[in-house]
């Protein structure tokens, strides 16, 4: 394996990661609930990824709202919330 100057125990750590959420797809769309066509701002979807990865036993701490991409189609878009634009992501199809 060529570690590219990485730790192999990181390595290995993100393998079980992305063999964990490959394995459990299916569940991950279910207990998500988003609807294909609706907008959900950046922060909506990183609670909804640290939910999963905290009911998969995965470290929660490098969540992103972009690991969403794992199982949906997303487009960049902006929202007003309170007055305040912010970043959000519609979802387009499921993958």
């Amino acid at each position: 394996m060529k570690t590219n100057r990485l730790n192999r125990e990181l390595i290995s750590q993100k393998a079980i990661q992305h063999r964990t959420l490959l394995c459990n797809s299916s569940e991950v769309k279910a207990q998500m609930k988003l609807k294909i066509g609706d907008v959900y701002t950046r922060e909506e979807l990183l609670k909804k990824v640290i939910e999963i990865y905290k009911s998969l036993g995965l470290p929660t701490d490098k969540a992103k709202a972009t690991d969403i991409k794992k199982w949906y189609e997303i487009k960049a878009h902006t929202v007003k919330v309170k007055g305040k634009v912010v970043s959000a992501y519609k979802i387009i199809k499921e993958l």
